[in-house]
């Protein structure tokens, strides 16, 4: 599993990043996701009516991205796994 943290996502990785995302997406691998990291994904375009979560203050940008936002500490939905914070993975 490959997890894209989202302090990757600056402007110097973004294209890289956004790249990375779609071709996991597009090859069906596990993509794991926390914090504010669904914004990459956002930006990939892979997140059309998925289940998801995030910090909260990023649901109204997941929502406005065609998302199913749940407000659990982690969701799993096909191969995309998001978690609220870091800590949550590990519980």
């Amino acid at each position: 599993m490959n997890v894209l943290p989202f302090i990757l996502f600056t402007a110097f990785f973004r294209k890289w990043v956004t790249r990375l995302a779609r071709e996991m997406d597009k090859a069906k691998k596990n993509i794991a996701s926390i914090c504010h990291g669904p914004w990459a994904l956002i930006d990939a375009e892979i997140v059309k009516g998925p289940n998801m979560t995030a910090a909260w203050s990023i649901h109204p940008d997941l929502k406005n991205a065609g998302v199913i936002v749940e407000d659990k500490p982690l969701v799993v939905d096909v191969n995309l796994m998001t978690s609220v914070f870091g800590l949550k993975f590990a519980l």
